[in-house]
């Protein structure tokens, strides 16, 4: 009884905690539900579009859970103070598991769904900000910008589901939000992936180059920018294509300078080399779809299931062990759901390029299945029990 007291409480120590628990075990029931629409096994609940829902609630359900509780996990370290724990935690995490009902073919509840979703992201818009504008928290300013942009996205594909706006910019800004969201991957792998491969490696001597460093976030906001306006100007898709491809190539270079080759030697840091591989082919996958040479669908998720979810899944993973008192090794489970999700990535990203594509739907979906739901199998003890070391958090 005492342990089971424990281990409830434990839960809203961090934000990581619930917030991966709950992010993944969604992520495994929505891919659950998006296959058995899209192959008529069942009928869909969801008032709009599938493909609507399956959009907003891939980038505001799942993988802005995981967001939300690396940032204010990260964000302890960051600045020295407990941003979100507690009743606070609990409070936030019950309104963005209340907020997954919006895409409901009932009007009243996901009204109310929608706006408790909304109510848990203007929490998380004040409580970055009040962080992040603090004295000596420069750096992490674009991070606390950046989700109010993201923010922004949300209200807005919100506002299309329910027509008050035109709800054919639905997936314009559930696309946006993407982008926001490689920015944050970007920002994170900055800061994280030279340091996690030099004190794994001895060997390894990774740096970031300063005028890559200069440069690549400000190209980004000019993508973004065009990309903004792209839904009203069809001609600002040339200027999209040629910033994302100048990002493409200015990742790839940033990779190169981390050492990514030495990293194979360790699985979990591994697996975070090869997604910012898949966003930085991301980028130039989005410029060939702008300049018309290939379809849209495949750039989309070369960032979405490569670039984000592989970078995330290394991360959930990672942050798991690490924050609870465990070694930083991944089990022979954890490989092979790596192994998983790359391929996942590969055939929807691959096959459609050749026309292929229900069968890229359904073996990509059935391998997002199988690494998520080993997460969930691997993970769930350890997210909700003390810390082996003790320690709180």
């Amino acid at each position: 009884m005492l342990n089971n007291l424990r281990s409830s409480a434990t839960i809203w120590m961090t934000a990581f905690r619930p917030f991966f628990l709950f992010g993944t075990i969604h992520a495994f029931l929505i891919m659950i539900v998006w296959l058995s629409i899209l192959f008529g096994w069942m009928a869909s609940p969801f008032k709009n579009s599938a493909i609507d829902w399956h959009g907003y609630e891939m980038v505001f359900g799942f993988l802005r859970a995981i967001l939300i509780g690396f940032l204010f996990t990260a964000g302890q370290s960051w600045t020295g103070k407990k941003l979100l724990t507690g009743t606070s935690l609990l409070s936030v995490s019950l309104l963005w598991i209340f907020g997954r009902f919006a895409y409901l073919n009932q009007q009243v509840l996901a009204a109310v769904s929608f706006s408790l979703d909304m109510t848990a992201d203007l929490i998380i818009v004040y409580l970055l900000l009040m962080a992040f504008q603090t004295k000596g928290q420069e750096r992490n300013r674009i991070i606390s910008y950046g989700y109010v942009l993201y923010f922004l996205c949300h209200l807005f594909a919100g506002f299309a589901s329910f027509h008050v706006i035109s709800v054919d910019s639905t997936l314009h800004f559930v696309h946006l939000a993407i982008f926001l969201l490689v920015l944050f991957v970007m920002i994170i792998a900055g800061r994280i992936l030279p340091f996690f491969t030099s004190a794994a490696l001895s060997e390894a001597s990774p740096a970031n180059h300063k005028l890559v460093e200069k440069l690549i976030h400000p190209l980004f906001f000019f993508f973004l920018g065009f990309e903004f306006i792209v839904y009203w100007l069809e001609l600002a898709r040339f200027g999209s294509a040629i910033i994302a491809l100048l990002l493409g190539c200015l990742n790839v270079y940033r990779l190169s300078n981390w050492e990514s080759i030495k990293a194979r030697q360790v699985p979990i840091l591994l697996i975070l080399h090869i997604a910012y591989f898949w966003l930085a082919l991301g980028f130039i996958f989005f410029a060939l779809f702008r300049l018309n040479v290939i379809p849209a669908s495949p750039a989309y998720h070369l960032f979405t299931v490569g670039g984000l979810s592989a970078f995330i899944y290394g991360m959930v993973t990672r942050v798991s062990l690490g924050h609870t008192g465990r070694k930083i090794i991944a089990s022979k489970w954890t490989h092979f759901a790596y192994y998983l999700l790359n391929a996942a990535v590969i055939i929807r990203v691959g096959l459609p390029l050749f026309s292929i594509y229900k069968e890229s739907y359904l073996i990509a979906g059935i391998f997002w299945i199988i690494a998520f739901g080993l997460f969930v199998g691997q993970y769930f003890k350890i997210l909700i029990s003390p810390r082996m070391d003790g320690k709180p958090g």
